[in-house]
């Protein structure tokens, strides 16, 4: 069976710290937080607005090594990927739960904060 395309491309600038660990299969894996910004013009007279969408962005092997080096809080970035939703079934409640996140295939920093140490 064929697969449906499920790209996404997307800017945005890195609101938490990384945390990169290895998991028990061995494959390295860096997840952080970015926000994405966009302006809503207004109509009528009305004054135009700016809505941020935060986002879930999970990288893995090679990728999640290479982004642990390069990326820190401040940066911007373009990350190319794809669009996962997850489920599972919350240990304490035992309610449904889901969550949303960006599987990124590829990181490039566009602009480092002032003062940023590599």
């Amino acid at each position: 069976m064929a697969s449906d395309v499920n790209l996404v491309v997307i800017e945005g600038r890195v609101v938490s710290d990384l945390e990169s660990k290895v998991t028990a299969g061995n494959s390295s894996l860096t997840t952080f937080r970015i926000a994405n910004h966009r302006w809503i013009p207004g109509n009528e007279g009305r004054e135009g607005r700016e809505e941020t969408n935060f986002l879930a962005v999970s990288c893995w092997g090679n990728v999640a090594d290479r982004v642990a080096q390069r990326v820190s809080k401040g940066c911007k970035v373009v990350i190319k990927g794809r669009w996962q939703v997850r489920q599972w079934q919350d240990q304490e409640s035992g309610q449904q739960r889901e969550g949303h996140e960006l599987v990124a295939d590829d990181v490039a920093v566009t602009h480092e904060p002032r003062g940023a140490e590599r």
